[in-house]
């Protein structure tokens, strides 16, 4: 099989092959390190000459997500988009500890059901 060169897919190429596994639960690790890959070889920066239409926030949202939900943290491709989500040096991209969720509200007693006693 026949490999499309990294740097030749743009960053929405990207986002759908990457959405697509991970809607589907696929975890194939060749392509997921060439998708990656493909990630690094793209200029993201603010002076970037990559077209801004294909540096959409959502593309980089979706990517993000399916990197998470795939459980793939390529540290190189998590800090460039990282970077550009918040558009921020990669170098100063740190992982975020999750915090708990709150807690639900209490329930209320079922109804016919004395409260106070």
């Amino acid at each position: 099989m026949q490999t499309i060169p990294a740097e030749t897919l743009d960053l929405q190429n990207v986002a759908n092959v990457l959405n697509a596994y991970a809607k589907l639960g696929i975890r194939d690790e060749p392509l997921l390190a060439h998708m990656c890959a493909s990630i690094a070889a793209l200029d993201l920066g603010p002076d970037s000459a990559v077209d801004r239409r294909a540096q959409e926030p959502q593309a980089v949202a979706n990517m993000l997500h399916a990197l998470a939900v795939l459980n793939f943290p390529d540290p190189k491709a998590l800090g460039i988009l990282a970077a550009r989500a918040v558009l921020h040096d990669p170098a100063d991209a740190q992982p975020q500890v999750p915090r708990p969720a709150p807690r639900p509200p209490p329930r209320p007693p079922p109804p016919g059901a004395r409260q106070g006693d």
